[in-house]
């Protein structure tokens, strides 16, 4: 269907256009914008990109057009700035947080004056709550000069990725039957770009490191790659594209490339666990499939790796490193990183006893010693997802949150057992909620709340999920009450 006739159609969902006046000021508002890129030159491309990304959605009111740009921009930032959460919010945090922030005003702007008011998931509603109360939370604390509004503004940018994202998916799923094809084309070229940049970098990022632990500290995004890995694993064994199994296999093997360059042990020793889960949960059939994929790339790895290490010598420095580290997991006593951590936590646990009910909202510090530099310093930054969530929100916010996080997968559980949705979506289901379940893990030691990265992936599962719930109601609603029949 065209667009044209998409307009065309009764009970069509597209918003009407702005008029020529607010588009104006909309594109004056969007080169001053981006006029700032000059004071910050590394980020003048992806911040022009956005920028112009902004106003073709306001010209033809496509919420589609910013997820594929975060898509792409994204990686890109990322490896143009490698700093903590707590540096200066620079230009292109300001412009990908406005994106989202304008696209879904208007959206809710444009419900409004139509008096088309949507419902919306409780896990959304919740996730919206959060968002508020840890702007209004850090007033007072603002106020007292105890918070950095740099710092404030930065953080609640990024938390807004995880509300904003499923909006948008929702939105742009009824404008386009193409929209998760087209998708998926965002996503590879993201998962692309950021793969050839790892490569390119990782030299860099092996000798740049200030201690051995942080030996090849990655600039890959872990939940990309992870997320990337299980749907073409899926799509795999679902068997529904045969034409393109040679390159789904293609494409498993660089994210396995990327995986290990994500240099995480949380998502290694994760893996290790939750993907014989997914295998098992899906059906004879499509796990049958799922083993010899896996087979297949532990036998191309495993002569990779025989080969490389025989013939490169900086490929066997980064390998020995790299099991090194993996089986140092185990040392929870011992091991540096997790000690740092340890000490990190009970300096955020004793901050946290001076507010537990309502936290310190976005921006919120606490006192940390840096043992390994032997520095006292003020950190935003935790190594632990749920532990920020307390630092930041109290226990009314980590109520909330869990709440949005974990209803999300008990609905994709329900769903993967639809009768009326595809099989490959069940697949895709399945994939979804191990991911969030890996996730979970993950937030043992990282803050998966603190990269836009991050929140991104998340987000797009949350959103996929929340539409198939919504599509596979529409059927059930229709198949129990079906339209009269017309008289003859």
């Amino acid at each position: 269907m065209t667009t044209s006739e998409a307009l065309m159609r009764p009970g069509n969902t597209m918003m009407p256009s702005l008029p020529i006046r607010a588009q104006s000021v909309i594109f004056v508002i969007s080169i001053a914008l981006g006029a700032t890129c000059f004071f910050d030159i590394p980020y003048i491309y992806i911040c022009s990109g956005l920028i112009g990304i902004f106003f073709l959605f306001i010209v033809c009111k496509d919420p589609a057009l910013i997820l594929y740009g975060l898509l792409i921009f994204v990686p890109l930032a990322k490896f143009k700035s490698y700093g903590t959460i707590e540096s200066h919010t620079n230009v292109f945090e300001i412009a990908g947080g406005i994106l989202l922030l304008g696209s879904i005003a208007y959206i809710f702007y444009h419900g409004l004056i139509t008096k088309k008011i949507t419902t919306y998931h409780p896990a959304i509603l919740a996730l919206s709550f959060v968002a508020i109360w840890g702007l209004l939370i850090a007033i007072p604390e603002m106020i007292d000069g105890r918070t950095d509004p740099n710092f404030w503004f930065r953080e609640f940018l990024i938390f807004w990725s995880i509300v904003a994202v499923p909006l948008l998916y929702r939105e742009a799923s009824k404008r386009s039957e193409n929209f998760e094809h087209n998708l998926f084309v965002a996503l590879l070229v993201a998962w692309l770009l950021t793969i050839a940049l790892s490569f390119i970098k990782i030299r860099s990022t092996i000798t740049e490191a200030t201690y051995l632990f942080e030996t090849g500290t990655s600039r890959v995004g872990a939940i990309g790659m992870i997320s990337m890995f299980v749907i073409m694993l899926s799509l795999f064994s679902s068997g529904e594209i045969h034409a393109n199994r040679k390159w789904l296999i293609a494409g498993l093997i660089l994210t396995c490339f990327g995986l290990i360059l994500t240099f995480e042990r949380a998502i290694w020793v994760s893996l290790v666990f939750f993907i014989p889960i997914l295998i098992t949960w899906f059906p004879r059939k499509q796990r049958d499939k799922s083993v010899f994929a896996l087979l297949l790339l532990l036998g191309i790895f495993t002569f990779l790796g025989i080969l490389l290490y025989a013939t490169t010598p900086l490929f066997a420095t980064v390998l020995k490193w790299t099991i090194s580290k993996f089986t140092s997991s185990s040392q929870v006593g011992t091991d540096i990183s997790l000690v740092n951590r340890y000490i990190e936590w009970r300096s955020v646990l004793n901050q946290i006893g001076n507010a537990p009910i309502t936290g310190l909202g976005f921006g919120g510090m606490y006192k940390l010693y840096g043992w390994i530099v032997g520095v006292t310093s003020l950190s935003g930054y935790t190594h632990n997802t749920y532990l920020g969530w307390m630092l930041k929100f109290g226990i009314i916010g980590f109520v909330f949150l869990s709440f949005s996080y974990l209803s999300i997968i008990f609905l994709g559980v329900r769903l993967s057992y639809s009768s009326v949705l595809k099989l490959q979506e069940k697949l895709m289901l399945r994939s979804g909620v191990i991911i969030l379940l890996l996730c979970m893990v993950r937030f043992i030691v990282e803050n998966g709340f603190a990269e836009r990265s991050d929140m991104l992936y998340i987000g797009l599962i949350w959103g996929f999920i929340i539409v198939k719930y919504e599509q596979a109601r529409s059927v059930e609603t229709r198949t129990i009450n079906p339209a009269p029949s017309r008289p003859k």
